[in-house]
């Protein structure tokens, strides 16, 4: 688990190692159809200071980034 503060010490960002399965179903189906074969270093769910969550998966070296409902956001 990480935390990003800010200058304060508030709490901006959390960020806590999940299992794929903990991923939502979307996000697994679109890994499942790009990522055929490739090994999946780190998924982690972070959590902004309002409670918004977002998914990040690793692979191949590279982030990417999913929303609540597993819609990719960033590659």
């Amino acid at each position: 688990m990480s935390v990003v503060l800010d200058a304060k010490g508030n709490i901006l960002e959390t960020e806590t190692d999940i299992n794929f399965s903990g991923l939502p179903k979307e996000a697994k189906q679109y890994i499942a159809e790009h990522f055929k074969g490739k090994k999946i270093k780190e998924t982690a769910e972070i959590t902004d200071a309002q409670g918004k969550k977002k998914f990040e998966v690793e692979i191949g070296g590279k982030d990417y980034l999913f929303d609540e409902s597993g819609k990719l956001l960033k590659n």
